[in-house]
């Protein structure tokens, strides 16, 4: 993964590659020994103005292997410029803008404070399931009704990482089952989807996941911690 970050303008020149692309798996050799391609990596660009004149690449090897993930994420201007992903995905990020009465009285006689807040939310649209936890249960709040079933009732704990709502402990033994339909494809992402959680801690054990659809024998997916890394 790049990450590039600047407190102004931060411009990729033209002629430069900024590159993560994937590597290409073994060809030669006996049919069994050829290997898969490495998907593309991730590049992560963050300042007030972003200009790619340029090119930025994150495509993934031989064999189809998957693209990787481009993230702009400017406070003002984004100029895309050229970017090569191959299946992989490119999204810009921009903060809330927050807004606030256009009169604010305040006493005259001490000091005083106006705190104006503004949350950015998770996008609603398009989401195909969306488990908050916050009523202490593992329902989908996007509207495609794949509720969970959680191993217990115990699970969910208001240790959260803002200090509101409810999250799902699973440690130990818990966890939660989401039905993936009857053809088992509901959650296959095509050639590619997003998974965004909040998690605290690591798995129990090496190379076990947060969330997975199974994930090992080339078959599925899963987020799940490396070996036995702390990292």
């Amino acid at each position: 993964a790049i990450e590039l970050k600047a407190g102004g303008d931060l411009t990729i020149a033209p002629g430069v590659l900024l590159s993560a692309n994937g590597g290409n798996g073994r060809t030669d050799g006996y049919q069994s020994q050829h290997g898969g391609g490495g998907s593309g990596g991730a590049i992560r660009l963050v300042a007030k103005n972003i200009y790619n004149k340029g090119l930025i690449q994150a495509t993934g090897g031989n064999r189809s292997a998957g693209g990787g993930r481009v993230v702009l994420a400017s406070t003002q201007t984004i100029d895309r410029g050229v970017i090569s992903v191959g299946s992989g995905s490119i999204a810009e990020v921009r903060p809330p803008i927050v807004s606030g009465p256009t009169t604010v009285y305040m006493s005259y006689r001490g000091p005083g404070t106006i705190e104006i807040e503004k949350k950015a939310k998770t996008k609603p649209n398009n989401l195909l399931g969306h488990w908050h936890f916050d009523n202490g249960t593992a329902n989908d709040s996007s509207g495609n009704e794949f509720h969970g079933v959680a191993s217990a009732t115990s699970i969910y704990s208001v240790d959260t990482w803002d200090g509101q709502g409810m999250s799902a402990n699973l440690g130990g033994n818990n966890f939660v089952i989401v039905s993936d339909g009857s053809t088992e494809s509901t959650f296959d992402g095509g050639s590619a989807f997003s998974v965004t959680t909040w998690v605290k801690g690591w798995p129990n054990g090496s190379w076990e996941p947060f969330i997975s659809k199974r994930g090992e024998g080339g078959q599925g997916w899963q987020l799940r911690r490396r070996s036995n890394s702390a990292d």
